[in-house]
């Protein structure tokens, strides 16, 4: 797996807890530059926010979408390292294409796993092509923050 953000740190938390299977009622999605989405969420929230992530990384506003983000993202990288590698990823494999989403998973973490805080999170696996027609499969990763606002915390490419 080539990591694009703190893949590390989710991957540990999802090996190590059962995944929800249900997700609570809908709830609307909030500002399109930011991955964030309202509590309480359709599924279809979640997949349009992780949508939305996608395409400002690869539309150049990582630095804009790290900045609307959760607290714990900022606290696992930086924002230079953010864009950085979102940039360097973009340039590598270009805009990711014909976007379908594969899994959606709810996760339950009672106890803090590595960097990630006790919490819930929520991550959305999408499937799409890059410039060469290469399958990529991007995994984006919410948490639900304080403020009772699901929020990303992590990107990541197989």
């Amino acid at each position: 797996m080539r990591s694009r953000f703190c893949t590390r740190e989710w991957a540990a938390l999802a090996a190590g807890f059962v995944v929800l299977s249900a997700l609570a009622p809908r709830a609307q999605a909030q500002g399109a530059a930011s991955g964030s989405v309202q509590i309480s969420p359709n599924p279809t929230d979640f997949v349009a926010a992780a949508m939305r992530a996608i395409g400002a990384v690869d539309g150049g506003a990582a630095g804009p979408l790290w900045d609307a983000d959760s607290p714990v993202l900022k606290g696992l990288e930086p924002r230079d390292s953010f864009t950085q590698t979102a940039a360097q990823r973009t340039a590598a494999d270009g805009q990711v294409q014909n976007l379908q989403w594969t899994s959606i998973n709810r996760i339950h973490a009672p106890a803090p796993q590595g960097k990630l805080p006790a919490g819930d999170y929520v991550t959305v696996g999408l499937l799409g092509l890059n410039k060469s027609q290469k399958a990529v499969f991007e995994e984006v990763s919410f948490v639900l923050d304080k403020d009772n606002v699901w929020r990303l915390v992590g990107i990541s490419e197989r």
